[in-house]
């Protein structure tokens, strides 16, 4: 396999392991979170939307891959749904533009993740907070009208 390439077996292993490392460290904390932690596979767009809104938190636990970005986590933002992210540089900078908007996990460190999900780190008020002002300079109609002034100055450097 390439450097840098995703076998997708592997991927699957992975996600068997995160899920079991997290049900297994939340069970010896003491929190049953079989109820409360369900893992979805891969929806369609409408299905994955659907049950983005009904989270109380999202966790995205990716690994270090040199990604810039993330559907998931946008949409999340967008629909104000908390997220647990891993600390990958991607979510680093995407908690640039808001401070405090993302609740952190050290990478593969589960039963730190574990411990956020049963604490609800994510919905501490700071993270609120951070999620409400991000929704108000980074909804629909401000990045519609981003665009907009863009094509306008094009337009008059180009006329």
């Amino acid at each position: 396999m390439k450097k840098g390439s995703v076998d997708h077996a592997d991927v699957g292993r992975l996600d068997e392991a995160l899920r079991n490392a997290i049900l297994g460290a939340a069970s010896r904390a003491g929190e049953n979170v079989t109820e409360r932690v369900h893992f979805c596979g891969a929806p369609g767009s409408d299905e994955f939307n659907e049950l983005l809104a009904a989270c109380d938190a999202v966790v995205l636990a990716y690994a270090e891959v040199g990604q810039t970005s993330s559907g998931p986590a946008a949409l999340a933002l967008d629909m104000q749904v908390p997220l647990i992210c891993s600390r990958t540089k991607c979510f680093r900078e995407l908690d640039r533009f808001e401070p405090g908007i993302l609740s952190f996990f050290e990478i593969g460190n589960h039963v730190e993740l574990a411990q956020r999900i049963a604490l609800g780190d994510a919905d501490r008020p700071e993270h609120s907070l951070a999620r409400s002002r991000y929704v108000q300079k980074y909804n629909i109609e401000a990045r519609a009208q981003a665009y907009v002034t863009a094509a306008l100055r094009l337009a008059a450097a180009v006329a």
